[in-house]
């Protein structure tokens, strides 16, 4: 299995999707994909510097005065609450990593109620 970039094979390749999942080695989520005429695995992690978040209804100041541990930003943002059909204002989290997040007892959406805070990525075989 070797390590590659998706822009050196999609032009040219067709892969199956095996799995995603979160190397927190390397600090990045990854792409586990099978080559259908070679079956060679490839492992491509994710260049695009995306940093996982979630939402929380609280005021920002509360946010701050929290010191959520792995945040890195907080952003006032405007959503519209299709059940209640109105306008709301949520703080957006965005943490260093997945495990931030979720993944232990110091984690944030342990310390507050968050939304988008649940989506798990699956565990897959090791790299």
């Amino acid at each position: 299995m070797g390590q590659t970039c998706l822009d050196d094979h999609i032009h040219r390749d067709i892969f199956f999707l095996i799995g995603c999942s979160y190397d927190g080695k390397v600090g990045k989520a990854y792409l586990k994909l099978l080559n259908a005429e070679t079956q060679e695995v490839k492992i491509i992690y994710d260049e695009s510097g995306h940093k996982p978040y979630c939402y929380v209804k609280e005021p920002l100041e509360n946010v701050k005065e929290m010191k959520l541990p792995g945040v890195v930003d907080l952003v006032r943002e405007n959503k519209y609450d299709l059940l209640r059909d109105q306008a709301v204002e949520v703080i957006r989290i965005i943490a260093s990593d997945p495990l931030a997040i979720g993944g232990s007892s110091n984690s944030i959406r342990e310390k507050i109620k968050a939304w988008e805070a649940d989506i798990p990525l699956p565990p897959l075989l090791p790299l």
